[in-house]
């Protein structure tokens, strides 16, 4: 093809090619010995229905939440994703000469403006993709999209996810478009029946069955396997123990969070007082917005900071009445603020408030998840490298103050010590 410009996706590529050309699944014959090459759907079915003789046949089927079911959940539907093609020199037709240029296509089933809304959006998607192909398509007599006709081989539309809902253990929708070729030779019926069948799989026997990637006899969560998914880091949802998960881009600087499906700490570090010396040593980070942060007389932010009450920048519990924050420890850094501070290795921290002797309930908690957090940084830190912990989130009720010290010591002796004050104002 050559439509005389460099857009991708219109139909052409800017390498000649017909948009689509190169589209998986398995062509399904059109009926007619000497027509049915001129239009043809190719749909995506890991185990493609067959005649005796092997050819593809218009009935295909699909399980809810099987491996064809692009929407991937067993939700009373399936979703398969499908194709129509124009010029196809397929072997099973072999009278079928598909050199005759395709003037025009009709849209059978379904019809757009359908009062079944899944058969209305299925029309709607059938007419955009078609309409990409190039001869003029029409429906009941309605042009819907103009073109010119088309020669040329092997000519595949965009492929569509199309819909079939289930009603009870099964349910069906029929496609069918016609094509005219400019011999007025007609393809009455290039059509493909595609049925939805429900998912009768169990989830928690302990057979992984259809849809189901684990089954570990259970529906428990926080054991690698929950509601027959695998409980892993980066297949984009919140399993136990994950902090974040945003899938393949996990790790990337267009997210926070890392590659372990933890939160990374934002740029912001808090030095907490100390020799300039030794300042770099140890840090402190936390989630809250950089307009609201409290900065000293040499621009370097306070060892006393304030959130206030669902402030969604520093406060992640939504109720109110308290303050959720996010803190973060940072170990041997270097820092533009403190030039005279070389940065070390870190080989041991200790963690000096809340003390271990306090009896207020969320200072309790806070040395708690403190030193969860610590646990997870493998010491000695290497020198001139970052480390940073996972997030922490402590609470502390509103109009209170929760302090919070770390004591770091590096391989060279020298010690930091840094304080972190969060106030909650209501």
């Amino acid at each position: 093809c050559d439509d005389g410009n460099q857009v991708e996706g219109d139909g052409c590529e800017p390498d000649c090619t017909p948009t689509g050309q190169e589209i998986d699944g398995t062509l399904i014959p059109s009926r007619g010995r000497r027509v049915g090459c001129y239009g043809q759907w190719k749909v995506k079915i890991p185990e493609p229905l067959t005649s005796e003789s092997g050819r593809p046949t218009d009935k295909q089927h699909c399980i809810d939440g099987d491996s064809c079911d692009q929407d991937g959940a067993i939700n009373g539907e399936c979703s398969i994703t499908s194709t129509f093609c124009l010029q196809i020199q397929d072997g099973f037709l072999p009278e079928c000469d598909p050199s005759d240029s395709v003037a025009k296509m009709v849209l059978k089933k379904p019809l757009p403006g359908s009062r079944n809304p899944l058969d209305n959006a299925n029309a709607q998607a059938l007419v955009d993709s078609l309409s990409v192909l190039g001869p003029p398509l029409y429906a009941e007599g309605n042009e819907l999209s103009a073109g010119a006709p088309v020669a040329g081989f092997e000519l595949c539309a965009p492929p569509v996810d199309l819909r079939v809902p289930l009603n009870g253990t099964s349910g069906k929708r029929k496609f069918k478009v016609r094509t005219i070729a400019e011999s007025g030779r007609t393809m009455k019926r290039g059509q493909v029946r595609l049925k939805c069948l429900a998912n009768t799989s169990v989830c928690g026997d302990g057979i992984a069955e259809q849809g189901e990637l684990c089954d570990d006899g259970n529906l428990q969560a926080c054991d690698g396997c929950y509601a027959c998914t695998p409980e892993v880091c980066g297949n984009g949802v919140l399993d136990c123990g994950e902090q974040c998960d945003d899938g393949v881009i996990n790790g990337t600087e267009a997210t926070r969070c890392d590659s372990t499906c933890k939160i990374a700490p934002p740029d912001v570090r808090i030095p907490g007082g100390g020799s300039s010396k030794t300042d770099c040593l140890f840090q402190w980070s936390m989630d809250i917005d950089e307009a609201t942060l409290q900065y000293d007389s040499k621009g370097r932010p306070k060892k006393v900071q304030v959130c206030k009450d669902n402030d969604p920048s520093c406060d992640f519990d939504p109720s109110p009445g308290s303050c959720r924050v996010r803190v973060f420890g940072c170990f041997g850094g270097t820092d533009a603020v403190f030039p005279s501070c070389p940065s070390s290795s870190v080989v041991s921290q200790e963690l000096k408030k809340p003390s271990a002797r306090t009896r207020k309930p969320y200072e309790v908690q806070a040395r708690i998840n403190l030193e969860e957090m610590f646990a997870g940084v493998s010491f000695p830190t290497q020198a001139g490298l970052e480390t940073c912990t996972s997030g922490s989130l402590l609470y502390l009720p509103t109009n209170k103050k929760l302090t919070i010290k770390n004591k770091v010591f590096p391989a060279d002796g020298k010690k930091d010590g840094d304080a972190l004050s969060i106030l909650c104002l209501p």
